[in-house]
């Protein structure tokens, strides 16, 4: 099964936090995180054919109730690679 960096798991291999970034507090870093976190999400989705993950991602980040660098730098990397920039 795969792991994503944004999410916490259990020993087994469960979820316990779909959206749970690492933030450092530093606008510019956190960015740079969140475009990592879409890139893993964008090539996950490529690879395995799973379009609705971009939604459950979304949902998750939105339970999680904070949206700072990382969110909008995740959102901006998606934003890049919906208009072909």
């Amino acid at each position: 099964m795969t792991q994503f960096s944004f999410a916490t798991y259990s020993d087994a291999g469960a979820v316990i936090a779909f959206w749970a970034p690492e933030v450092s507090g530093n606008w510019g870093a956190d960015n740079a995180k969140g475009h990592g976190y879409a890139k893993e999400v964008l090539e996950y989705i490529r690879h395995h054919d799973v379009p609705p993950l971009l939604g459950y991602v979304t949902k998750a980040m939105i339970a999680h109730g904070e949206f700072g660098g990382v969110e909008v730098g995740f959102c901006e990397m998606i934003a890049w690679h919906a208009s072909g920039v």
